[in-house]
């Protein structure tokens, strides 16, 4: 696939960047915001991404005022021993000159929350993660820079493998959020549209009534009633992985409960994807965020696609596993070399994932064009699409 000049020369201006420059900008920034501040720090979230941005900053010796979250009632009134309130609140307590830091996944709705509540200085924690890499990073697919300058053949050949214009712009974009970890700016706003299309978008592959649908990180069945509800209720088969115990008893009562519709026609197994038959520590939250871990609460079976979904084959693959899409993908590669599955795969888990999944689906299978799409914003949910030929829209 060739890419126009202008988007070649895009890649390379990245390449040129003085890296040494953007840790000292993330530093002088983040400098800045707080001695110009001299005000509360207040997280706002108090999900999985305002407590890494809470223990984070008081590894580093940076005591948050408090955590913000429009949830508030429901939670405990302290966390590591911050007091939590909501915005409103907050507000009240501590005036409208507070350093706000926004720690959730999609925040063009809270930054308007929040500057309609007064508050005048609201950043991404992203710049805390930037300015302190030695307490928040690595984080999910935000690391060093180093790791793109590294690999630069690699990404070059990847960006190649795009098969449109809005995937080699989102492949761009993706690689920006990566070196410059600058969040300030929400380029796209979240749509329900976008969330709802993760996976199943309808205009990259076709449908067919016949689908073998493949659910690696299958969670408490959210994907699979998705599925059906694209396709009305219509497929051949469903394999629906999940390793962590508490998700996989809730996967089970949602196909129970669905039950005619998946009758006969669904497998489920308490089992991890990878690539070899295996046991391996896992970190066993209940959540989505579940993950093998070397330091795991637990041990898992994993299991290789190609030995297992091979009657029916499947035609259409998904994988959400928290990093381990790597793995999974070579356990399947005779199903993909062979039989040529749409793939719909997660590349936001590891920086490397941008260009390692694609160059790697290509690998395994030539004929596969390669799509990328943003489902959330910013670095988030982020998926790679790999058709084949006959799944093509005409």
């Amino acid at each position: 696939m060739s890419i126009s000049l202008r988007t070649s020369q895009e890649l390379e201006d990245l390449f040129q960047l003085d890296l040494c420059s953007l840790r000292v900008n993330r530093l002088t920034k983040w400098s800045k915001l707080l001695n110009v501040s001299q005000t509360p720090i207040l997280i706002f979230g108090a999900g999985e991404l305002g407590v890494k941005t809470l223990n984070g900053l008081l590894n580093a010796g940076i005591r948050p005022t408090a955590i913000i979250d429009n949830s508030a009632g429901d939670l405990p009134s302290f966390i590591s021993g911050v007091p939590v309130h909501t915005p409103d609140s907050a507000a009240e307590i501590y005036g409208r000159q507070c350093v706000c830091l926004i720690s959730v996944y999609n925040t063009s709705k809270p930054r308007e929350q929040l500057k309609s509540l007064g508050f005048q200085t609201v950043v991404h924690c992203i710049d805390a993660f930037a300015a302190l890499p030695d307490y928040f990073l690595p984080f999910v697919c935000l690391e060093d820079s180093d790791v793109i300058s590294n690999h630069q053949d690699e990404i070059r050949q990847a960006l190649c493998l795009m098969a449109d214009d809005e995937s080699r712009e989102c492949f761009l974009s993706q690689l920006r959020y990566r070196l410059f970890l600058d969040f300030d700016f929400v380029k796209i706003p979240q749509t329900p549209s976008m969330r709802e299309s993760e996976y199943f978008p309808n205009n990259i592959y076709l449908y067919q009534q016949d689908e073998v649908f493949v659910d690696c990180g299958a969670f408490n069945g959210d994907t699979l009633e998705r599925f059906i509800d694209a396709r009305g209720g219509s497929f051949a088969y469903i394999y629906a992985f999940e390793p962590d115990e508490a998700n996989y008893t809730k996967l089970c009562n949602f196909v129970s409960a669905c039950t005619p519709r998946f009758d006969g026609k669904t497998k489920l197994i308490m089992s991890g994807v990878g690539k070899s038959n295996e046991v391996l520590s896992y970190n066993n939250e209940g959540a989505v965020t579940s993950r093998a871990s070397i330091h795991g609460n637990t041990l898992i079976n994993v299991s290789r696609l190609d030995d297992i979904c091979n009657n029916p084959l499947p035609t259409l693959i998904k994988m959400d596993i928290e990093g381990a899409e790597m793995d999974a993908l070579k356990g399947a590669k005779n199903i993909i070399s062979n039989h040529s599955p749409v793939l719909a795969i997660c590349i936001y888990h590891l920086c490397s994932h941008l260009w390692e999944i694609p160059l790697l689906i290509s690998k395994f299978n030539p004929s596969y064009q390669i799509y990328l799409r943003a489902h959330a914003e910013d670095c988030w949910d982020v998926a790679c699409y790999a058709v084949p030929p006959h799944r093509l829209p005409v």
